[in-house]
């Protein structure tokens, strides 16, 4: 929700279905007839998603770095008894992630966004040796971090950690 604070999550019970690049349009007309519910327990870590179960979805991790769009969206116009789910959108098909309510489904976006910005920032400042381009990028990490609705100890060791880093390689 709006103004709502949660904390960094790391694991939790998902339902999760895969929706591959030629079925969304048919999925979204024959709603759940062609679509299929996982019951996973995810685990975040700061590279991977990964199941517990290691079946369907999850026999193999999924890397953060592959993740093209993070986003929430509603799906209750092709799925009946889901609102809405956190949409991850790769080029091979979109991963969708319901959790039990709003409440838990906006902590699994935003922690999911957070380790995404993180990870990305942390890839471009090993790409990079410009003082101006690493202040750039530092800077807009601790932006995300100040806007984030995330209100976690973990979100300012991730910022103080890159900082830090960078200070000792300079």
């Amino acid at each position: 929700g709006i103004n709502a604070e949660y904390g960094l999550v790391s694991s939790g019970e998902l339902q999760v279905s895969h929706v591959s690049p030629h079925k969304r349009v048919i999925g979204k007309v024959f709603g759940s007839i062609n679509r299929r519910w996982e019951k996973h327990t995810v685990v975040l870590t700061d590279t991977q998603l990964y199941s517990q179960e290691k079946y369907g979805i999850f026999s193999m991790p999924i890397f953060l770095d592959l993740i093209q769009h993070i986003d929430v969206v509603t799906v209750s116009t092709w799925e009946p008894n889901i609102n809405s789910a956190v949409q991850l959108r790769f080029t091979d098909g979109i991963v969708l992630l319901q959790a039990n309510g709003t409440y838990e489904r906006d902590q699994w976006y935003h922690s999911l966004l957070w380790k995404f910005n993180v990870l990305n920032r942390k890839k471009l400042l090993k790409m990079t040796s410009c003082p101006e381009i690493i202040a750039k990028e530092l800077k807009a990490l601790v932006n995300i971090a100040l806007r984030s609705q995330l209100h976690d100890p973990q979100v300012w060791t991730d910022c103080l950690v890159l900082i830090s880093n960078q200070l000792n390689v300079s």
